[in-house]
Formats: C-alpha cells, structure tokens, sequence
C-alpha cells in the first residue's frame, strides 16, 4: 500500500454479508481525519477461496489498487455525508 495510505487491516474481523459463497472477505478501517466528525468506514475486498496463492500474489497490487479508490472516495465526502453514513439517513 502507498505511504499515505490510514487504512488499517482489520485482523479479526468476521463479516459473512458477500452473496458470493466461496469468497473470503478482507476488511480495513479508514476513519476521517477531521476530530469533530471521526466517521469510520469499513473497506473490503473479495477474493475466491478457490484462487491458488500464484493467483492472489499476481492479483494483490489491482487489489491495493482496489482499496485505495474506496479510500479516496471516502475521504473526498465532506463530513455531513459522512454524517448521513452514520445514520443511514439521506436528505432529498
């Protein structure tokens, strides 16, 4: 991942929500940099159980690739949308 990357992998995390059986999910954290909002946001990325580790080494920078957009994308969100995030409400 590229130095100026916050995410943190999230170890223990376990989430079965994929509708893909046969996929492992890999969680990270990102939470927003400004102290009166603090939003945390939950990254992931699927890969096949069924991928040898030849597979998973060749596809690991598309995947960091991945994660980096969502990461950027969060971050880009001013904090009422990451307000709204917290609270599943959107204004219309």
């Amino acid at each position: 991942m590229s130095p100026e990357t916050t995410m943190r992998p999230l170890k223990d995390f376990k989430l079965n929500v994929s509708a893909n059986t046969g996929f492992q999910k890999v969680f990270f954290s990102v939470r927003c940099l400004q102290e009166e909002c603090d939003t945390a946001a939950l990254l992931s990325v699927e890969i096949a159980m069924s991928k040898s580790d030849l597979e998973i080494e060749n596809a690991v920078s598309s995947l960091v690739e991945r994660l980096e957009r969502q990461e950027r994308s969060f971050y880009s969100m001013d904090c009422s949308m990451h307000g709204m995030m917290k609270t599943g409400v959107v204004d219309d």
